[in-house]
């Protein structure tokens, strides 16, 4: 049973891939571009998952640098989310003469 249009573009993480998958030929080609994402976010070990995924880089380079990109975007950002919900990362500026009792 293979999934239906709509399951497909569910499944899709990134803006970039929902738009590669709008014109997919088949489900193969989805399959294809859905493991390449998924490998993007957590990349897998092993050679055959490596060789896959630089297949299809190659076939499809300009959808792969989208995807890096809006993935590093995210990653960016949901660290930001962090530091401001921790208070880490924020630095505080004291005289030194401050300091020296």
């Amino acid at each position: 049973m293979t999934p239906s249009h709509s399951q497909v573009l569910d499944v899709a993480r990134t803006a970039a891939l929902k738009r590669a998958l709008e014109t997919a030929r088949d489900w193969r080609t989805a399959a294809d571009l859905l493991f390449l994402e998924a490998w993007l976010m957590e990349p897998a070990p092993g050679a055959a998952a490596a060789l896959r995924v630089g297949q299809i880089r190659r076939a499809n380079p300009e959808l792969a640098a989208e995807i890096s990109a809006e993935l590093e975007m995210e990653r960016k950002a949901a660290s930001g989310r962090r530091l401001a919900k921790t208070g880490a990362g924020v630095a505080v500026a004291m005289p030194v003469g401050l300091l020296s009792g």
